[in-house]
């Protein structure tokens, strides 16, 4: 089962919930189904969006702290879920070494950001600690 699947999707979901807060749990089922038997960890993915969903107070704090005077107002759509998520496992999972969190995290903003988004989050995320 792909970890790295089921981080993209669950960027992807966190999107969508962006613009779409209520009813999180029938989002979640829908948004699943149109996966259909894709191999993913939907454990994984379950955990990720729950994961940032509860903790993103602290989440956002850290970005905010870490752009230097940036409002998350002003980051890119695309790129909060990417950082969200990348931080969620800087800061809540010892089993995923660091670097790959941000490896995970370029990757995706070079499918789903702008052309300035990869090299945005890599040094955003390198100063997490």
């Amino acid at each position: 089962m792909s970890r790295k699947l089921a981080r993209e999707m669950a960027v992807c979901f966190l999107f969508q919930v962006e613009f779409q807060k209520e009813n999180i749990k029938e989002q979640v089922e829908d948004f699943l189904d149109s996966y259909g038997d894709a191999n993913y960890d939907k454990d994984y993915f379950l955990e990720i969006i729950n994961g940032v969903l509860n903790s993103q107070k602290e989440i956002d704090e850290l970005i905010e702290k870490n752009t230097k005077g940036w409002e998350l107002s002003r980051i890119a759509k695309m790129d909060l879920p990417i950082l969200r998520v990348a931080i969620y496992e800087i800061k809540h999972r010892e089993d995923i070494p660091v670097g790959v969190s941000i490896n995970e995290a370029v990757e995706i903003a070079k499918k789903y950001g702008s052309k300035d988004s990869a090299k945005f989050i890599n040094g955003l995320l390198g100063q997490i600690d």
